[in-house]
């Protein structure tokens, strides 16, 4: 996956933040919500966002 594509569109979140989080240490979804505001407005990225930072967090890991 590029690492340019938006994820969540209403905080332009890319996978390229995703990644920096995970490489920051973010493992778990509630506090990559935190952090990031991912699927936290109008939330219709929130099961594909959850999905992508899954793999993320497991090739990173």
């Amino acid at each position: 996956m590029k690492k340019d594509k938006v994820i969540c569109h209403c905080y332009n979140i890319t996978v390229a933040k995703i990644i920096k989080a995970v490489e920051k240490g973010t493992t778990d979804w509630k506090d990559l919500k935190k952090e990031l505001k991912i699927a936290t407005d109008c939330k219709k990225c929130k099961e594909h966002a959850k999905a992508v930072f899954k793999d993320i967090v497991k090739e990173y890991k």
